[in-house]
C-alpha cells in the first residue's frame, strides 16, 4: 500500500462518522459524477437515459433516480463489451474478475488498477473496522485461488494473507496454511 492509498484509507475511515447530511451530500455529489461519467462515456447508459428521457443533470436528489430504468445482470449479459466499457479503457490493462454465478450465470467484469485499489481500500477498511490489525494474518477461501505476488508490504509482516481454495481436501487446505 503506497502513501497516497493510506492517505486513502485514513479519508474512507474518518469520513464513514461523518453527520449523516454530509455523508448524503457526499455521496449525492459522486452519484451525479458517476451518472454523467456513465451518460458521457458508455453507450450503453447513453442509450438507456435518452430511451428515458433523463440527461444526468435531472437527477438533483436520490428521489430521482427512479427517473433512470433499472438495469439487470441479464440485460448486461446480453451486451457486446464495447456497449458497456467506458470509452478510453484499455482492456488489455484490466484485471477480469468473474462472479461466483451463484445467483445464476457468472458475471464477467472489468477492473482497472484503480478500481482494484479502491476495493482493497474498502475491504481494508472493513476489517479495520472489524478489529484486524495491520500485523494480524489472515486467510481468503475461494473456488480456484489465482497465483498472485506477494505485496511489499507483506514481505514486512503487514496484512499477510493466505488465498486457500475451499474445493482442496482439508488435507491440502491444512498444508495449503
Amino acid at each position: 500500500m503506497n502513501p497516497i492509498s493510506l492517505y486513502r484509507l485514513y479519508r474512507l475511515r474518518r469520513e464513514q462518522w461523518l453527520p449523516r447530511h454530509k455523508l448524503e451530500e457526499m455521496q449525492l455529489m459522486k452519484l451525479r459524477i458517476i451518472l454523467k461519467y456513465a451518460y458521457n462515456n458508455v453507450k450503453y447508459y447513453h442509450r438507456l437515459f435518452n430511451y428515458a428521457g433523463v440527461k444526468p443533470e435531472d437527477i438533483r436528489a436520490i428521489e430521482d433516480l427512479h427517473k433512470i430504468p433499472i438495469t439487470t445482470k441479464q440485460q448486461l449479459q446480453k451486451l457486446e463489451p464495447e456497449e458497456i466499457i467506458a470509452k478510453g479503457i484499455n482492456t488489455n490493462r484490466c484485471k477480469k474478475i468473474r462472479t461466483s454465478g451463484s445467483t445464476g450465470i457468472p458475471l464477467s467484469i472489468l477492473f482497472t488498477r484503480k478500481d482494484i485499489e479502491f476495493y482493497n481500500l474498502m475491504w481494508a477498511r472493513a476489517a479495520m473496522e472489524g478489529g484486524q490489525r495491520l500485523w494480524d494474518r489472515f486467510v481468503y477461501l475461494k473456488a480456484i485461488p489465482p497465483p498472485r505476488p506477494r505485496y511489499w508490504f507483506e514481505h514486512l509482516g503487514i496484512w499477510k494473507k493466505q488465498v486457500v481454495s475451499y474445493r482442496y481436501t482439508l488435507e491440502k487446505q491444512i498444508e495449503d496454511l
